[in-house]
């Protein structure tokens, strides 16, 4: 019963964690990508189409139509060669002649020390926005357009598929929150479920062990000792022998 307790709180744990690092989500838009410093220390936003969702999945990002981010067929690109994307899974899109490849390394915040960015890789024509922030760093002035401003970028939105100059990445499971957060989700969510699994486990285990020594402890039966010539009964633990008359 105690071994049960334990792995109620457990489960219980693994909830509250996981609704912890809900809370965290940041209140940015579900298009928001991030932040291009440009040379002038100015900022741009760069951000999916409005009616998509940024999203993540290990260290690589993509937009994804929102009505299609339950589905589980927003996958990521991981890397593009020519005009060729190659998604998550093995899947392939021709971007088309007209477009080239372009990766956007995404990090938290700027200086970018020893961070490991999320990856966009998409098609684009003129791209200049390489490396992008979650968090724009003190020292930089905000630039009111929502699109990066210099003259060499000619999309905010490129595309990941070869359907439609339009459309925008396609993305991956996990909806936009801080780089801090996917990290964490991604760790501690699966950790909290293997423990409560292996303690639901282990007491399973117990259970079976215990059920099957029970069955090995001798049962004593009621033997009549009219089997030996008496009208009597008793509980003997061992069986009791009629001894054959020796008639000589």
């Amino acid at each position: 019963m105690d071994t049960f307790r334990v792995l109620t709180r457990l489960i219980a744990a693994a909830v509250l964690m996981s609704g912890a690092n809900a809370l965290s989500i940041t209140t940015q838009p579900p298009w928001f990508q991030g932040y291009w410093i440009e040379n002038d220390l100015t900022t741009s936003t760069l951000s999916c189409a409005t009616s998509e969702t940024f999203l993540t999945y290990l260290h690589y990002a993509t937009c994804c139509d929102t009505a299609l981010v339950a589905t589980g067929l927003c996958l990521p690109a991981t890397e593009c060669l020519g005009h060729i994307l190659t998604k998550q899974g093995g899947s392939t899109s021709n971007c088309g002649s007209s477009y080239s490849c372009a990766t956007i390394d995404i990090f938290q915040t700027s200086p970018v020390g020893g961070q490991i960015p999320i990856t966009n890789v998409v098609c684009a024509t003129g791209w200049s926005a390489y490396t992008i922030f979650q968090d724009l760093p003190t020292t930089t002035s905000t630039s009111s357009s929502s699109t990066p401003t210099a003259s060499s970028v000619t999309s905010t939105t490129p595309f990941s598929k070869g359907s439609s100059p339009a459309a925008t990445p396609t993305p991956t499971p996990t909806p936009h929150s801080s780089s801090k957060a996917w990290v964490a989700g991604a760790v501690i969510g699966p950790l909290a479920i293997t423990i409560a699994l292996g303690v639901f486990g282990f007491w399973i285990g117990r259970r079976r062990a215990k059920a099957t020594a029970l069955e090995a402890v001798p049962r004593y039966n009621p033997v009549s000792k009219s089997q030996a010539g008496t009208s009597e009964s008793r509980w003997s633990p061992y069986p009791l022998y009629e001894l054959e008359s020796d008639e000589r």
